[in-house]
């Protein structure tokens, strides 16, 4: 079982890293001026931008499990930064799933609207 395994069967939702997501916040900051998106859009765009490099530590972990002794081992040996991010996924994939959900409405309220 990899180390990602293991961060999905946590019994809680972390929140997003405050570093980590102050870092986002800025960079989807400079972003959203080019951006023409609604805030739904805006705000889907980040979250994935949240999951890219917790998917790559995900990776990381699972080529890497076979030099630790266990699971354990593994998760201790990582930084705390990463640990947060990990534990952070489905947070991030449920805010994300609400937000898609949101997006859908609004574009079938415009749908209906305009007839």
């Amino acid at each position: 079982m990899a180390l990602f395994d293991f961060a999905q069967t946590t019994k809680f939702a972390a929140p997003i890293p405050t570093n980590f997501a102050l870092y986002m916040s800025k960079e989807s900051e400079q972003d959203s001026q080019d951006d023409t998106g609604s805030p739904i859009e805006q705000e889907i765009e980040r979250l994935q931008d949240l999951l890219a490099p917790i998917e790559a530590l995900e990776a990381r972990n699972e080529a890497q499990i076979e030099s630790f002794i266990d699971q354990q081992d593994q998760w201790d040996s990582l930084e705390e930064e990463e640990r947060q991010l990990l534990q952070s996924k489905d947070a991030i994939l449920q805010r994300l799933e609400v937000m898609s959900e949101e997006l859908i409405q609004m574009w079938m309220g415009q749908k209906s609207m305009d007839g």
